[in-house]
């Protein structure tokens, strides 16, 4: 139990500090770049310039195909679809084929960009591929042998280990700051009894517990 917690507490401050610092520290070049456009350009070369950015980082962006965002869409990602973690450890992130419409929403209001959805978005998705990234790690390289495929059950990826993990904090990160999780709508497929539901939900207690102590010190 000494070592599930002390795991969880490396996990969180991963998550909150770690995704945090790599987008806040690319938000100024960002928006300098996008001034000079007048926030109005083409989605390819929204994609360029965020790969150019985050190159540093070992992250990529693409742009996703357009039938790939519902269900995104559906879980409240507006800017992002999805995001991979690669063998080499570096991450892509999926970006809605839109964001050239949603960036120019910010044509002029550009101060509100530093709190808008879009930053919190980013550093949501990328939170969860830094923790499959530590998983990854202390797993020996093994991690990557259970990722989704399309022709896999979704129950049966929901059940693996590590992405339960990622989901419950994605939920716990989510509830702590008093917005809606879909994540605990998403893991009810399986039934309030059965024990995978039961692992999520302990899991997402845990990981709330941890950020209600963060904050208290």
């Amino acid at each position: 139990m000494a070592r599930l917690k002390r795991y969880i507490t490396e996990i969180t401050k991963l998550r909150d500090r770690e995704a945090k610092r790599i987008v806040k520290s690319k938000q100024n070049k960002l928006v300098s770049i996008f001034d000079k456009k007048d926030w109005d350009m083409p989605k390819g070369f929204i994609g360029a310039i965020m790969n150019v950015i985050y190159k540093d980082e070992n992250i990529s962006f693409t742009i996703a195909d357009i039938g790939d965002t519902s269900t995104a869409e559906k879980a409240g990602q507006k800017w992002f679809v999805d995001a991979v973690l690669m063998s080499d450890e570096s991450i892509t992130v999926y970006v809605n084929p839109k964001i050239e419409d949603l960036v120019r929403k910010y044509k002029n209001n550009r101060n509100d960009f530093e709190d808008s959805e879009f930053m919190k978005e980013l550093i949501q998705i990328l939170s969860h591929e830094l923790v499959h990234r530590e998983q990854w790690k202390r797993s020996g390289g093994k991690l990557l042998s259970k990722r989704y495929t399309a022709d896999m059950p979704m129950r049966r990826y929901l059940s693996f280990p590590h992405e339960l993990e990622a989901q419950a904090h994605d939920a716990a990160t989510k509830l702590h700051r008093g917005d809606e999780a879909p994540e605990l709508e998403v893991y009810k497929i399986f039934g309030k009894g059965h024990p995978v539901f039961k692992r999520f939900m302990k899991k997402v207690f845990q990981f709330r517990e941890e950020l209600k102590k963060r904050d208290a010190t």
